[in-house]
């Protein structure tokens, strides 16, 4: 019997834990190699990111929300955990697309945001086994279409590439996609961040780099790892969790590691007492940081 004391999100994922089926996704592959009481605490950190009627909180006492949903059911795959309530978490998922794509929530509309949110969705769809629903058989190649219409920039293209590799399709035309890239690229040629999320782009869009680039841009990225273990915005601000990720993509993608010890001591300071990860030391928690902070330890493997 579940104690009626415990808080909710925990009896949620208590009573459905057992009953969710596996979802197959890439995330199960590879895992962080932490001591059993760290995944213990962190499952039960994103356990009370979970809410009642399905969908997961950026962080506690905020609403749900599309991107958090996603950076959640990935770093509980990462801990060899489903989410709380697979069913209500899909439904959360298909209640964000709207009539113009996705949005962050099922009470709100997609806005400024649009491309990340379309791009978010489709791989939430994916990693939650959703693709199949009623409410979006036979729409994807549709709302694969108004993402590739939405992303006109570097930040919107290096998600929706991230979204057809993880649903398995190819834009109608990258040309465009490609171009804006290499122009990012050129224009701030020293910028590690932009360079590593550049690269994972081109290679999930079936870019064929030649070996001497890939030993350039590795040998680049490994030289920017800074003292304190990790990669940053730029040379002078510190390290944090979402440079680490997109360097980290890269590297993983071109078969390079760097200072293991390192980042794992970076990622380590990242961490809070109440199980989860900032995006850099000394920030509060969040679904999406602890995602990342999971994934990168698992490449390190």
């Amino acid at each position: 019997m579940i104690c009626p004391t415990l808080p909710f999100a925990l009896m949620v994922q208590a009573l459905f834990l057992a009953q969710s089926p596996a979802v197959p996704s890439s995330q199960t592959k590879a895992k962080p190699n932490l001591p059993p009481e760290q995944v213990a605490q962190t499952s039960r950190y994103l356990a009370t990111l979970a809410m009642p009627m399905g969908g997961y909180a950026p962080n506690p006492g905020a609403k749900a929300s599309l991107r958090a949903t996603l950076g959640a059911v990935r770093a509980l795959r990462l801990l060899g955990v489903q989410p709380a309530d697979l069913l209500a978490c899909r439904e959360f998922v298909l209640g964000c697309l709207t009539p113009d794509g996705f949005a962050d929530a099922p009470d709100q509309k997609p806005g400024p945001a649009a491309p990340a949110l379309q791009a978010v969705g489709l791989m939430a769809l994916h990693d939650l086994a959703a693709e199949k629903s009623p409410q979006v058989a036979g729409k994807l190649p549709a709302q694969f279409a108004h993402l590739e219409s939405l992303a006109t920039d570097f930040e919107s293209i290096r998600l929706a590439a991230a979204a057809f590799e993880a649903g398995k399709r190819s834009p109608a035309n990258s040309a465009p996609w490609l171009q804006i890239i290499e122009k990012a690229i050129a224009a701030a040629p020293q910028d590690n961040r932009l360079l590593g999320g550049a690269t994972a782009a081109k290679l999930r869009l079936g870019v064929q780099i030649k070996d001497e680039e890939k030993a350039a841009v590795a040998a680049q990225l490994l030289a920017g790892q800074k003292s304190a273990g990790g990669w940053g915005k730029s040379e002078q601000t510190p390290s944090d969790l979402d440079t680490c990720y997109r360097v980290m993509r890269a590297l993983k993608m071109l078969g390079k590691k760097p200072d293991t010890q390192k980042l794992q001591a970076f990622i380590a300071s990242c961490r809070n007492p109440d199980g989860g990860y900032g995006l850099t030391k000394g920030d509060s928690s969040t679904a999406s940081a602890t995602y990342q902070a999971l994934i990168v330890l698992s490449w390190l493997e």
